[in-house]
């Protein structure tokens, strides 16, 4: 799917489509999912679109290589992420979560070589909602994590986080249990 707008649109409220073995190239958005719909993408790409690899509210993604886009690979609310690689955001972050009341698990992935931050989480909320387990964080042009604001607590586990330009992690609140 190349040369759009938008390669793949899910417009649904709590829908969960599934996006399997797609390749996903050379549009404005990859995949861009509105008002509540939360795909599960497996084994696909999503390469080299000029604004957002993915831009959703959540769902999952596992197996999957995002590439190349240029305002963020990834920007969602929340998710599960899984056995993916995320590298060469051109002008942005890694992963983008943004919102409230939101859990976000991710396990097993490489995330490397983004212009911005390999993850940039800005949930508020008062519960743990960011695991981040098995995961290798490395040369990103910024912080390896940043943790915007909020009030959460991180749990980073078996992670090989090195060689960020500004640092491993970075946050502007006392809320990390590494």
């Amino acid at each position: 799917i190349q040369n759009g707008e938008v390669g793949i649109l899910c417009n649904g409220v709590n829908t969960a489509p599934t996006i399997k073995k797609c390749v996903i190239i050379n549009n404005k958005d990859g995949i861009r999912c509105n008002n509540g719909s939360y795909p599960d993408i497996s084994y696909s790409q999503i390469l080299n679109n000029t604004q957002y690899g993915i831009n959703a509210g959540g769902g999952s993604l596992e197996n999957c290589r995002i590439s190349g886009n240029s305002k963020a690979n990834i920007y969602n609310r929340e998710g599960i992420i899984k056995n993916c690689v995320i590298s060469n955001c051109l002008n942005g972050t890694g992963l983008i979560f943004d919102g409230f009341n939101a859990y976000t698990a991710i396990s097993n992935c490489t995330i490397i070589g983004n212009y911005g931050h390999g993850i940039s989480y800005n949930i508020n909320t008062g519960k743990i909602c960011l695991e981040i387990k098995n995961c290798i964080i490395s040369l990103n042009m910024q912080y390896g994590i940043y943790h915007k604001y909020g009030n959460q607590s991180i749990i980073s586990n078996y992670n090989n986080i090195w060689g960020n330009v500004l640092g491993s992690f970075k946050t502007d609140y006392n809320s990390w249990a590494l």
